[in-house]
């Protein structure tokens, strides 16, 4: 019997997932529990386990897919004697006991004994039921287009484009139907005459479009800013740190080979400062009127990659030298752009460092990570001219060339004020401007 494996509800509001991994092949034998798929669900990779034994007999999506929750992804043949109906619904729910049938349709078993195949021609004549229920088109037609090998979008793009998926020819991999075999259906259905140019799919009224599918790394990423910027009374607070020491500092370190990241000398101060401010280390629980001030320190930090932006986590950040932050940033790091991060690495964050220094920018206005309550954004670091004389000495000023960090404190205004936010800020620029005394605070 031939038995689906569909995409379960991976829950928190999360309704698809991209595909990373197809683990096994058709004709495999598989084991209940065994791995058969990795997906990317809410910007972390996981395994997903065959819930059956028995072989794979066909595999419903390929690499790169984007499934929805019911999609089916795998069918797996377990070997036992199925009738025809069991083998082409699989997982479906089975239908209704025939017992339960009778009570709703006010019949009992024994009424619903069938006649034998003569007592029913005899009676033909007398009743006015048919033999048999009429074949329904409609219902045979969606068993043809179920039957149909075809990706999870591949599917949505026929329903899209008015195709019938069960009339496109494959060429997919195993008689698969692809997105490409669809278009195609739609371009050979059409006529030259009447069909839109290069059609409206790739035009808009002022001129040509290309569309992209979103999947799942920016859907999460839409979802979380959506509800920050929905949720969130958003205050910013813009500073600088002068930086020009601890970066004389960080070349030293680098020509001894013992270089670390600015991002993971933040990490490390941030972590500093949060426990004697332990707002910004809290959520806002507005049904209970409650800010719950969490007294453990996990900094995420935002990395850019080819597919989003993820924000891993790390843990325990205040405990964790500089070094040892570094470190573990380069593996979270590597892990994000190559889709490895798991569920653990990018869980339990408590405050969010972003740091888009690397790809310029003076400032920036960064967007709470829900439900934290800030983030601080930094950018650019350049020389610029600061007076650093004292401003009550004769004669004229005294001007050098000085590291400016710029920086941006993101903070929520239910919980937290523009003095707060003016005061962390001070304290991290204090910390950065000294790297003596970022290394004995730290």
């Amino acid at each position: 019997m031939k038995r689906e494996f569909k995409l379960q509800d991976p829950g928190e509001g999360i309704h698809e997932v991209d595909v990373l991994e197809v683990l096994v092949s058709e004709g495999d034998e598989i084991s209940e529990g065994q791995d058969v798929l990795v997906v990317e669900s809410d910007k972390a990779a996981v395994e997903l386990p065959s819930p059956f034994d028995g072989k794979v007999a066909e595999i419903r999506v390929s690499v790169d897919d984007t499934a929805t929750v019911g999609d089916v992804l795998l069918v797996v043949e377990d070997g036992e004697d199925g009738g025809e109906d069991d083998q082409r619904e699989g997982s479906e729910a089975n239908d209704k006991p025939a017992a339960e049938e009778a009570k709703e349709s006010g019949e009992n078993s024994e009424t619903r004994r069938p006649e034998s195949r003569d007592a029913t021609a005899a009676n033909q004549d007398s009743s006015p039921e048919p033999e048999s229920e009429p074949r329904d088109k409609d219902t045979e037609d969606e068993k043809d287009r179920f039957a149909v090998k075809a990706s999870p979008a591949a599917r949505k793009e026929a329903a899209n484009l008015g195709i019938d998926i069960a009339d496109v020819r494959p060429t997919g991999s195993d008689g698969q139907v692809t997105r490409d075999d669809v278009r195609a259906a739609a371009d050979d259905q059409q006529s030259d005459d009447d069909r839109p140019d290069d059609t409206d799919r790739d035009r808009d009224e002022f001129g040509p479009v290309e569309r992209r599918a979103i999947h799942s790394v920016r859907a999460a990423t839409a979802r979380a800013m959506s509800r920050s910027w929905r949720e969130i009374p958003h205050a910013v607070h813009e500073d600088i740190a002068d930086i020009t020491e601890l970066e004389r500092w960080r070349r030293r370190a680098r020509s001894e080979g013992s270089g670390v990241s600015l991002t993971a000398i933040a990490i490390k101060a941030v972590a500093t400062i949060l426990e004697d401010e332990p707002r910004f280390n809290a959520t806002y629980d507005a049904d209970n009127r409650e800010i719950v001030e969490r007294r453990y320190y996990n900094v995420n930090v935002a990395v850019a990659t080819d597919h989003g932006l993820v924000t891993p986590v790390v843990t325990e950040a205040n405990e964790k030298t500089i070094a040892q932050i570094d470190e573990e940033l380069a593996g979270l790091a590597e892990k994000a752009r190559d889709r490895r991060l798991k569920k653990p690495d990018v869980s339990g964050g408590t405050f969010t460092v972003t740091n888009i220094g690397a790809l310029r920018g003076r400032g920036l206005f960064p967007i709470i990570n829900p439900p934290q309550t800030a983030i601080l954004g930094l950018a650019r670091a350049a020389l610029q001219p600061v007076v650093t004389s004292d401003p009550d000495d004769a004669g004229s000023p005294e001007i050098a060339a000085r590291m400016i960090l710029p920086m941006a404190l993101s903070f929520d205004h239910r919980v937290l004020d523009g003095a707060d936010a003016a005061r962390f800020a001070k304290n991290f620029a204090a910390l950065l401007s000294d790297p003596l005394t970022l290394a004995l605070d730290t």
